[in-house]
């Protein structure tokens, strides 16, 4: 269990390894999953904190237009 999850998180600490050709193709599985789970939540947050459409055509108008004095 701590060998999948120090690998899925790709940390790797080292202190555990698999000895047999199974238990090693089961660690790559495991990390290469792991790589693509933390792509897969970087680029939810990405898009989440990126501008919408509207939002960019807001923020251009805001920035086009100078308020005058009265």
């Amino acid at each position: 269990m701590w060998l999948t999850a120090i690998t899925f998180l790709s940390i790797g600490y080292g202190d555990i390894v698999p000895n047999t050709y199974c238990g090693r193709g089961i660690a790559v599985t495991t990390g290469l999953m792991g790589a693509g789970c933390t792509a897969l939540v970087v680029a939810v947050i990405a898009r989440k904190l990126e501008l919408t459409r509207a939002e960019k055509h807001v923020h251009n108008f805001m920035m086009d237009t100078q308020l005058t004095k009265r």
